[in-house]
């Protein structure tokens, strides 16, 4: 009986370690397409920008245009930086509180199968 316990056990853990792996690969996958789905949005918006700069280049001059321009450029890393900056934490976030779900959830499971096993 032991040895069926343990092996019964060993699979109870297997499938616990792969339900929480998948789980926290998902979360990845859900804020790696929402991340890059913001960076495209803020691109585009900054496209339009740019194209409107380029419009505008005969009348302001070259050298005002290349300040126009770095400014342009370094506001957009700004905005990309601060939003993927918030990704992060948001997934941080919610991660720790998936994984502490998990671990109360799978803690109590295995409780429940010692005490199933115990009483058999």
């Amino acid at each position: 009986m032991s040895d069926q316990f343990l092996e019964r056990l060993s699979n109870l853990m297997m499938k616990q370690f792969t339900e929480k792996e998948q789980q926290l690969k998902l979360l990845l996958q859900k804020y790696m397409d929402e991340g890059l789905s913001e960076q495209n949005a803020i691109k585009a918006n900054f496209k339009i920008d740019y194209d409107k700069l380029n419009e505008l280049k005969p009348e302001v001059g070259e050298k005002k245009y290349e300040e126009l321009l770095k400014k342009l450029k370094l506001d957009e890393a700004n905005m990309i930086r601060d939003v993927q900056l918030k990704f992060e934490k948001n997934h941080k976030d919610e991660e720790t509180i998936l994984r502490k779900k998990m671990e109360d959830d799978h803690a109590k499971e295995q409780v429940k199968f010692r005490k199933d096993s115990a009483s058999q």
